[in-house]
Formats: structure tokens, C-alpha cells, sequence
């Protein structure tokens, strides 16, 4: 039987939460930053796409097939503001680089992002 109360340890930060109904993806930090967590209802197939992640970008990368669809990626990404330690001034360069790959797989991308560390 699962636990209802799941820890994980991400860098410095904990997520606590209800696990049960969800699987964990995650992209652990580098040593850099946080790292990444996305949590997907069970009954939604889900498949990681380490082939559109750039190792040097915290990137997860999701592959959503629905039941008489084609199905989309879904996406999360972080990017260090820039009075950061770690602040990577070749970002947008890479997150090009991610895109124009994902254009490749001819599906739809959902990409879920903090818009003032984008920008």
C-alpha cells in the first residue's frame, strides 16, 4: 500500500505531498539550482523526453498521449535570475536550440515557464 505522504528532496527544497493518484518526473539539480518536479494524475499517459532536454538547461520534458488523440508535450523550465550565481547568459541560445528540436517530434508544445526569468 502506498503512503499517502511522500517526501522528496530537490536541492535545498522539499516537496511534501499527496502522491497518491500521481507519478513524479523529475530533472535533479546539477548542484546549481533547485532542480525540477512535475506530478501527473495516474491515468494520463506520460513519457519523459530526455531527447528535448538540454543537459545544461533545467528542463523536464513530457510526452501526454490521450486516448483518440495525437497527444502534445508538455514542458517546465528554469532559468536563474540574472543577478544569480549561476545566471546563464547563452539561455535564450539554448531554449532556441530545445525548440527547433521539439519542432521535430511534429507535435504541440504546452511549455510551462516563470515568465519574469524568460524575459
Amino acid at each position: 500500500m502506498k503512503s499517502r505522504d511522500t517526501y522528496f528532496r530537490l536541492g535545498h527544497m522539499i516537496i511534501s505531498s499527496i502522491s497518491f493518484g500521481f507519478r513524479l518526473f523529475r530533472n535533479d539539480s546539477d548542484g546549481k539550482n533547485e532542480g525540477l518536479a512535475v506530478f501527473v494524475p495516474e491515468d494520463l499517459m506520460a513519457t519523459r523526453k530526455e531527447n528535448l532536454e538540454i543537459s545544461s538547461v533545467e528542463a523536464l520534458r513530457l510526452e501526454i498521449s490521450l486516448p483518440k488523440s495525437r497527444g502534445f508535450l508538455g514542458g517546465t523550465l528554469y532559468r536563474p535570475d540574472c543577478s544569480a550565481k549561476y545566471y546563464d547568459e547563452d539561455f535564450m541560445a539554448k531554449l532556441n536550440i530545445m525548440l527547433d528540436t521539439t519542432v521535430t517530434e511534429g507535435k504541440e508544445l504546452i511549455l510551462f515557464v516563470d515568465y519574469v526569468n524568460i524575459t
